[in-house]
């Protein structure tokens, strides 16, 4: 609804711009010549893709995307400017070099575009960073929640140390990224407190379990690592 209400304020904004423009070139009081036309026709046809830059980006907005947002609205007003002022100095001082204009509008607004399809990627990548992390955070928050109530279950020493370690591991392990491995280890320690719930507990196999475990969050942060290491 917030997106909608945006989208319509904007294509109205829009609209009467170009009503505006419209208005202004037919009330100028000097014969509207060749070149006229066509800087007033430049003129709209730059608000008309400025409208639909910023409805695009009005649709792609949204929380981390302040990196894509704010630069697609700022390219698109900086194209838009561009324009106005190129169409004006065309209109007054070189009104017989309309091939001219042709070229730089058409330069202008291609440059325009490559700029906000990088800007667009450029934006979703930080973006889709930051989601991940978000992501990787709210995982391992409720990984050491388990982790943590390993702890306050009435065991053997010798259990409870083990405990400790997976504990004291999984709250030292880099939290900004998840792979594959880390769902392995969620499966073992609820496994692990399956088994430490029941009411005959088989020590030997939850020592099993804690040593997969371990080796599980070893191997995650080998992959973590390589991760890191092929992202640079």
């Amino acid at each position: 609804m917030r997106k909608l209400k945006k989208n319509l304020i904007s294509t109205f904004g829009f609209l009467l711009l170009i009503a505006l423009t419209v208005a202004i070139y037919y009330l100028l009081p000097y014969e509207k010549l060749l070149m006229d036309k066509t800087t007033l026709f430049g003129v709209v046809v730059s608000e008309v893709i400025t409208l639909l830059g910023t409805l695009f980006y009005n649709a792609v907005s949204g929380k981390k995307k302040l990196t894509m947002t704010a630069g697609g609205y700022t390219i698109l007003f900086g194209y838009q400017v561009l324009v106005i002022v190129l169409s004006m100095l065309f209109a007054f001082y070189y009104r017989n070099a309309i091939a001219t204009y042709k070229i730089i509008f058409v330069c202008l607004t291609g440059v325009f575009l490559i700029s906000s399809v990088l800007v667009y990627f450029f934006g979703k990548k930080v973006s889709d960073k930051a989601n991940a992390v978000d992501n990787a955070c709210r995982f391992f928050k409720a990984l050491e929640y388990k982790t943590e109530s390993l702890n306050s279950i009435d065991c053997e020493k010798t259990i409870h140390g083990e405990l400790k370690k997976i504990d004291d591991a999984v709250r030292s392990c880099d939290q900004s990224v998840c792979v594959d491995t880390d769902n392995l280890i969620d499966e073992s320690v609820n496994t692990l407190l399956e088994q430490l719930n029941l009411k005959e507990r088989n020590n030997d196999r939850i020592l099993e379990i804690c040593e997969k475990t371990m080796c599980l969050i070893k191997q995650r942060n080998a992959e973590v690592s390589r991760l890191k290491i092929g992202g640079i």
